[in-house]
């Protein structure tokens, strides 16, 4: 399968998992189109102040590759900068959140696998 980018969907969310502020999406592929083997294959923008709330991972995993920017994030408990190139891994029954402490947005690929 091949996807052009004029076939990628695009939208501003706020509040995402309880966060603060706006998060543009753009959905790389959508579940079906990955036979459901991942939930989420988004670039995610996340603005100055914006941030993705708290939330666990009860029956998936994800996985974070900063693609430009910086941001907060926190993981199990644990606070770090992640900076462009930097990747995260967030396993069942973990939990994060990240934040853009920064005055500049960061992209971040975000992928959820069932």
């Amino acid at each position: 399968m091949i996807k052009r980018s004029s076939q990628i969907r695009y939208l501003m969310r706020s509040g995402l998992a309880g966060g603060e502020g706006n998060v543009g999406t753009n959905y790389l592929l959508e579940p079906e189109e990955t036979h459901g083997k991942c939930r989420v294959c988004n670039i995610l923008t996340i603005e100055p102040g914006s941030s993705i709330g708290l939330h666990t991972h009860e029956k998936d995993v994800e996985i974070y590759y900063l693609l430009e920017g910086e941001l907060c994030c926190t993981a199990n408990g644990k606070e770090e900068t992640l900076y462009s190139g930097d990747v995260t891994f967030t396993g069942v029954g973990e939990s994060h959140s990240i934040i853009n402490k920064s005055d500049k947005p960061a992209k971040l690929l975000a992928i959820v696998i069932n």
